[in-house]
């Protein structure tokens, strides 16, 4: 489990040095403040050498990896990347994770992935030899949930690994306890969930009761397939009334503890924070979970972090004093 976390020369982090992580993470700033560069980082950094991660996150960004001798710049922290003379060694640093770049013109740039017993790897001969999948999809390690249900999540892959096992009845409690009180059973193809609610003759489809159902089968489903791995989730409200989020939060914590998953997701949500704050009092987890807010630093325009303790939140919130 990450305790801490450094990021260097990457997208908008020139240096960002995250202390103090626990199980579970809620980095909260306002849009542009770096929280889905935060998770993209994390996710990079746990696929490693699989390509696919940092591919696909290029695509999303309108920006598909093509034949440009410069086509992994975007990734790199930008005015440090203008300023860089030929011969120049760049290293972006994720962790543990390293990417070297150098440059001798145009058309002799060249990318590789530093390992942890100091050899490197080519990654333009990575590309070629790493069989990427057509269409695009990223082979994420960390289990990666995105803001919008029609992003790309293996829903049916993770259900298939799972079905009739202890774990699917725990996805069936969390829908149970979250959203769907009446849920009787649940049944997930390629083509359509469908659901069966007691009092209901006929099967309905989980799409005709709202994108909350969506993404709590999500989150569900994710959850208990990041057992012993991390678990990242991009604006962990979306589609979510605020009634439902203290629930999930306390879902949250206990199944992050039961099958040892650390979490990392992104709020501007000022509920999602108060029934954060709400849960660590109640199951008294202060030591379970950690609040961070990402802004920018106005003497240096960059990213920072700034912590919040449970009685600083507290506070914080008692005050209305903005904290997102």
């Amino acid at each position: 489990m990450l305790t801490e976390l450094n990021i260097r020369n990457f997208k908008l982090f020139e240096n960002l040095q995250i202390d103090g992580l626990k199980r579970v993470n809620l980095i909260a700033g306002r849009n542009n403040s770096g929280k889905t560069a935060l998770l993209e980082a994390l996710r990079i950094m746990a696929a490693g050498n699989d390509l696919s991660v940092m591919h696909h996150i290029l695509s999303q960004r309108g920006q598909p990896i093509s034949n440009s001798w410069t086509a992994y710049d975007p990734l790199f922290y930008n005015p440090t990347l203008k300023s860089i003379l030929d011969n120049t060694l760049l290293r972006m640093q994720i962790g543990r994770f390293r990417i070297e770049r150098t440059s001798k013109g145009l058309k002799s740039t060249r990318y590789y992935i530093q390992k942890e017993d100091g050899t490197k790897a080519d990654i333009n001969e990575l590309a070629v030899r790493s069989n990427l999948p057509n269409p695009l999809v990223p082979r994420d390690v960390a289990i990666f949930i995105p803001f919008a249900t029609v992003d790309y999540f293996p829903l049916e892959r993770m259900w298939d690994s799972i079905v009739l096992t202890p774990k699917e009845d725990k996805v069936m409690e969390i829908l149970r306890a979250t959203i769907l009180p009446n849920l009787i059973r649940l049944d997930v193809k390629p083509e359509r969930t469908l659901v069966r609610l007691a009092g209901e003759e006929k099967p309905l489809p989980l799409k005709s009761l709202g994108d909350g159902a969506q993404r709590i089968l999500l989150m569900a489903v994710a959850l208990v397939n990041a057992e012993n791995n991390m678990l990242l989730v991009d604006e962990i409200e979306a589609g979510l009334h605020y009634s439902v989020l203290e629930k999930l939060w306390e879902i949250i914590f206990l199944y992050a503890e039961e099958l040892n998953v650390q979490v990392f997701a992104t709020t501007h949500s000022s509920d999602a924070i108060k029934s954060f704050v709400y849960t660590l009092e109640k199951m008294n987890k202060s030591d379970q979970g950690a609040y961070f807010r990402l802004q920018n630093d106005r003497q240096h325009a960059q990213p920072e972090v700034i912590v919040y303790d449970l009685d600083r939140m507290e506070n914080a919130l008692e005050s209305n004093l903005e904290i997102r």
